[in-house]
């Protein structure tokens, strides 16, 4: 494993895991932004601007709390292989806009641009001081370049080839729950993680320990050389040592307080699960799946069950689709029906949802075992989809599917769905439906 990286700890990481190597500069301003083209799955950590002045000035909360925020997500993220970690500041008061980041990374090709199907997670936020107390509110948004999230669910007929229909994850962003954190909190963790990140003779807790960084505002460079467990040996400054890959549950962790960091844990082994096809896996792809079902599962916990809906349902989603289709984990009839009840479970979060109500509509067949086939399957499905055009009645995804549908009732023998006559006027309706938006293949 060979992975050498000039980085400022505070500012801008990079791990690599897995035979990459990369080069990188300091802390990249947003005009600047810019991935780690080897890795399968970057980060980046973006602003979080003070309420009142819509600025990060330097030294506030706002402004250490996204190094703290990074140093944490590194860590976290070690486990997963092949990620890069990136700090994007902002410059005085010129906004740092998510979308406009989001361009520069991912359109065009060379040096500092996401490859196709490579995943990218994006957090940032805002933060409002009220003396020591601090409010802190944080958005994620996540991709894969040039991929959709997205499944085809293949309904087995009794004769003839299966229905296919399409689904898709409803958003790839999601708003966080407002959470406080105080002043103190932050130094303590500030502290803490200083005394954690250490450097030892081996790989053991009471070896000798050394500070991994005496300054973490001087840029230094360091190599990954060899793991061993959850252990990793680095060089940097002309000396190397072990360093532990911290436990989530650690003290100095910001997630006891900032639970989308979980969240975000979990989105990043999603996408890396999902990317594993253009970058093969380097860690044991159930092991993996196991971190996401950790992530989300302490995020829930975190914020409760009343609380967060759309983000849970969104995670549950997520879940689905790794479960339905992952190029690394070869899916079964019982997983796709796990797969299937995570999508009804979406969906009942958040019944407003077109897009959850169409992925758990196409999905519903395979919720008991044996999968459902025939009218029976189809007439669930044809319910579902009907709710979803319910609440979004130009959708073109739902229209093209209730199109499918209706085709096989039609072409099935003594269907009992519905007579003749109502089957061609609802063929007929639902051709000329406008859609409302484009559908992507």
């Amino acid at each position: 494993m060979n992975a050498i990286t000039l980085l400022r700890l505070a500012a801008m990481l990079l791990l690599l895991i897995g035979s990459l190597g990369a080069r990188a500069g300091g802390r990249l301003p947003c005009q600047e932004a810019r991935v780690f083209g080897e890795a399968a799955v970057n980060a980046f950590v973006l602003p979080y601007r003070d309420a009142r002045s819509d600025t990060q000035p330097h030294g506030s909360a706002s402004w250490r709390l996204p190094a703290l925020i990074q140093q944490e997500v590194l860590m976290s993220l070690l486990k997963y292989g092949s990620v890069g970690v990136v700090e994007v500041t902002q410059n005085g008061t010129a906004v740092c806009d998510v979308r406009e980041v989001i361009a520069r990374a991912t359109q065009g090709t060379g040096s500092g641009r996401l490859k196709p199907g490579h995943g990218l997670v994006l957090i940032w936020g805002r933060i409002y001081e009220d003396g020591p107390q601090l409010y802190v509110q944080s958005y994620l948004r996540f991709l894969r370049r040039d991929e959709a999230d997205a499944i085809t669910v293949a309904l087995p007929a009794r004769t003839g080839p299966p229905l296919l229909l399409d689904a898709t994850l409803p958003a790839q962003a999601v708003a966080m729950p407002p959470r406080r954190i105080s002043q103190k909190d932050i130094r303590e963790i500030e502290a803490q993680a200083r005394k954690a990140l250490v450097l030892h003779d081996r790989p053991d807790p009471n070896a000798n320990p050394q500070p991994f960084v005496t300054d973490p505002e001087t840029p230094f460079s360091y190599g990954v050389t060899k793991t061993n467990g959850d252990w990793m040996y680095i060089t940097t400054l002309g000396r190397g040592g072990w360093v532990r890959v911290r436990n989530e549950a650690s003290g100095w962790s910001l997630r006891r307080f900032l639970p989308e960091l979980a969240y975000l844990d979990a989105v990043a082994g999603y996408l890396r699960l999902r990317a594993a096809r253009v970058v093969p896996l380097t860690v044991n792809p159930v092991r993996l799946m196991g971190h996401v079902d950790a992530g989300f599962a302490e995020f829930d916990q975190a914020v409760g069950a009343d609380a967060a809906p759309d983000a849970r349902a969104l995670a549950r989603a997520m879940r689905g689709l790794l479960q339905w289709q992952a190029d690394a984990i070869q899916p079964t009839d019982e997983s796709r029906r796990s797969a299937a009840l995570a999508f009804a479970e979406a969906a009942s979060l958040t019944p407003e949802s077109p897009m959850l109500r169409n992925l758990a509509a196409v999905s519903a067949p395979y919720r008991t075992l044996p999968i459902k086939t025939g009218a029976e399957a189809l007439a669930e499905v044809d319910a579902g989809l009907l709710g979803a055009l319910a609440l979004d009645g130009g959708n073109p995804l739902v229209l093209r599917n209730l199109e499918r549908v209706y085709d096989r009732l039609a072409a099935e023998e003594a269907q009992t769905v519905y007579d003749a006559q109502e089957l061609k006027r609802r063929q007929v309706l639902v051709r000329a439906v406008p859609r409302s938006g484009t559908l992507r293949n």
